[in-house]
């Protein structure tokens, strides 16, 4: 039996499994180290949705709300490798969707996800964004999005995306702008002067396309 629990404490007993599920769905590069998804936790900053098959951790998810309430970021999900591919992801997607629409304002989940067209693993990343899309997930086209590099990394290539669709398949650029801004500043603790925001946000075009 799959049922969810949200965890709100990095002692809980199940936290280090989630971690460890975490570690080995992502590379270095597309993910936060382990300090700081911790300090993210004790701050309220992220907060943990977990999957489990008959007591056992099996699935997690890290999510967060903007500043822009009706939407919330969904940092990271995985599931761990013995129980991929039986649908797990998909309930989990549709219970944070659930989750997100039972708060007052949240409306939209929005989604970093790795390019397939760079870097390594390139199938496995092509893969990840085919799943999203399965499950009505639009690509923001035209925007170039780059995960916050940690010291000594380059910045790694994402793309974001949204579920469900925005109306019309379209939204304004300056809300575009506006949400790279809220996740750079808020959550990685850019600074707006930041060369790589500027650069980002002066690249949105008018109009941003959702397909």
């Amino acid at each position: 039996m799959l049922n969810f629990n949200e965890i709100s404490d990095v002692k809980h007993r199940d936290f280090e499994e989630v971690m460890k599920i975490y570690k080995s769905s992502f590379s270095a590069q597309g993910r936060e180290p382990d300090n700081i998804i911790r300090k993210r936790i004790q701050e309220h900053i992220f907060r943990l949705m977990v999957g489990y098959w008959e007591g056992r951790a099996i699935a997690m998810s890290f999510f967060y709300r903007l500043k822009d309430k009706r939407f919330f970021l969904l940092a990271y999900i995985a599931i761990s490798k013995k129980f991929q591919n039986r649908g797990i992801g998909s309930k989990l997607m549709k219970h944070m969707l659930h989750v997100v629409k039972k708060d007052a304002k949240g409306q939209y989940l929005l989604m970093e996800v790795e390019s397939p067209k760079y870097g390594k693993s390139r199938e496995e990343k092509e893969k990840r964004v085919q799943f999203y899309k399965r499950l009505g997930a639009k690509e923001l086209k035209g925007i170039y999005y780059t995960f916050p590099p940690h010291p000594g990394n380059k910045p790694t290539e994402m793309i974001l995306m949204l579920i469900p669709n925005y109306p019309n398949g379209k939204m304004n650029g300056n809300l575009v702008k506006k949400l790279i801004s809220m996740l750079y500043t808020d959550l990685y603790r850019k600074d707006k002067s930041d060369n790589l925001l500027k650069s980002m946000i002066s690249n949105v075009p008018p109009y941003v396309e959702l397909a």
